[in-house]
């Protein structure tokens, strides 16, 4: 173990890890934050994605990355596209390196755990939009 015996620092090498990706469709209800947090604790996950309209995270065991939602110029209501969040348990003793991406639907990170390098990668590509005739999937 590295770090100071206290239980919030205490931080341990990797020799596994535990990845989620979860769609959200809105991360502002505290019924869904406390179901999130439950299921991180159960599965006891390293690494958490999630995708669509994640605007923060104040979280004490996590350490965030956050990509806004997106509005289109002039869209001044409503709600965002995409937004991003990558989540890693402060409690990893790892590097991670922010990869820059300039499009709001991709974000990554380069993680180097003890025996390998991982690219990890969260993106919002939307499946079933359902604007059929109005869809832009070039962006995709």
């Amino acid at each position: 173990m590295m770090g100071s015996t206290n239980p919030s620092t205490m931080q341990r090498e990797v020799d596994s890890a535990t990845f989620m990706s979860y769609n959200s469709t809105g991360i502002d209800n505290p019924v869904k934050c406390r179901w999130i947090n439950n299921i991180c604790d159960e599965y006891d996950l390293d690494f958490l994605n999630i995708q669509e309209h994640f605007k923060s995270s104040k979280t004490t065991e996590y350490y965030s990355v956050i990509v806004p939602g997106h509005r289109s110029p002039g869209q001044e209501t409503g709600r965002a596209r995409a937004g991003l969040g990558q989540l890693c348990k402060k409690s990893l003793a790892i590097k991670r390196d922010r990869v820059t991406c300039k499009h709001y639907r991709v974000q990554a990170q380069v993680l180097h755990l003890p025996t390998t390098t991982v690219l990890w990668i969260n993106t919002y590509l939307p499946t079933d939009p359902q604007l059929i005739r109005n869809f832009d999937d070039t962006q995709l």
